[in-house]
């Protein structure tokens, strides 16, 4: 089972608010995995997936998202989250990083 944390709707919603998104329509846990907590989200008619790191203090731990190059809707909603955010490319996707708090300091 890969969900070791329990992500409350409330919680949901302000993670996906940081990103612009309104709260999820739909959340199912995905069962695989050995390390980290992930949720299949559906807000705003789109699906997303969400990875919580676990077992990683916040310094350690960066989100990391394969983005199809054309996707620049994509790599824009990451950008405007306020997060500072880094984009390279990585065979034929980019790879976006920024941290995961949601602390004002981030």
């Amino acid at each position: 089972m890969a969900v070791y944390t329990v992500l409350t709707p409330e919680l949901l919603a302000e993670a996906l608010a940081r990103f612009g998104l309104p709260a999820p329509g739909r959340v199912l846990p995905e069962p695989k995995g050995y390390v980290n907590t992930n949720h299949h989200l559906w807000a705003g008619g789109e699906r997303y997936f969400l990875r919580l790191a676990e077992g990683r203090d916040e310094a350690d731990v960066l989100f990391e998202a394969e983005v199809m190059r054309d996707n620049r809707r994509m790599v824009d909603m990451f950008r405007a989250s306020g997060f500072p955010v880094d984009v390279r490319a990585d065979r034929g996707s980019q790879l976006v990083q920024f941290p995961t708090s949601l602390s004002p300091a981030a």
